[in-house]
């Protein structure tokens, strides 16, 4: 699948049925809500930490810091709805070849 901006939305945006695939904002610096990139306009919202942050006991992506073209590590996979796997880099979504696959 061709890679997708990731675009960088407010708060009321990424509830709204016009908000484009990989949609994104942050909130609180410790959560991140998303647009599915597929097309599917489902919903993740994902506990994030930058680097130097103290780790949890709950699972947690590593975040950048950069709020504008974000990076998370590791990838990204919506183990129920669309099933997509990938990864955000620099502001970009990308699908891993077993996206959308069971």
């Amino acid at each position: 699948m061709t890679p997708v901006p990731a675009t960088k939305v407010d708060h009321d945006r990424v509830f709204q049925d016009d908000v484009p695939d990989g949609a994104f904002y942050f909130k609180n610096d410790s959560q991140v809500w998303l647009v599915c990139p597929c097309g599917c306009k489902g919903l993740m919202c994902l506990a994030i930490r930058t680097p130097n942050a103290p780790r949890t006991k709950t699972p947690q992506w590593e975040w950048d810091g950069n709020t504008e073209a974000p990076t998370l590590a590791p990838s990204i996979r919506d183990l129920g709805g669309c099933r997509f796997h990938g990864h955000l880099q620099n502001g970009v979504w990308t699908f891993c070849s077993d996206s959308g696959q069971r």
